[in-house]
């Protein structure tokens, strides 16, 4: 997923760019979707962070706050809208033999534990330490 910032107060646009023209750009430049919402606090993430701090201590003590990443305007205080770009990167077919007995998401599963990218993650953070 991509996050794209257009523009900022500073700037004069010429002409307002509409939504089709968006979505039309995005899909030919390969996205797979494009979605549109405002730029105020995700307050249901809010809450999910909230019930699952635990899970998330060490995050914070690595001076990682989960929280300030839902809240847009603390990084954009001028925002209004979010675009968001979605690209699929899990193109290949679920085996015949697995359909109906797993979701796709258990077979392209983005939560690498052991792989290089936990491995960086512990040189950066020291995770499982």
């Amino acid at each position: 997923m991509f996050f794209l910032v257009i523009g900022t107060k500073k700037e004069k646009v010429g002409s307002l760019i509409t939504k089709r023209e968006i979505i039309d750009q995005a899909r030919k430049l390969g996205f797979d979707d494009v979605g549109f919402t405002t730029a105020d606090a995700f307050e249901t993430q809010q809450k999910v962070l909230s019930d699952r701090q635990e899970n998330y201590s060490w995050l914070k003590e690595k001076g990682m706050d989960l929280q300030q990443g839902t809240e847009p305007k603390r990084t954009f205080p001028e925002a209004k809208s979010i675009i968001v770009l979605v690209k699929s990167y899990f193109s290949h077919s679920i085996p015949a033999s697995l359909v109906g007995k797993f979701g796709r998401c258990y077979i392209d599963d983005d939560r690498v534990t052991r792989g290089s990218q936990y491995t960086c993650l512990q040189m950066k953070f020291g995770a499982g330490k």
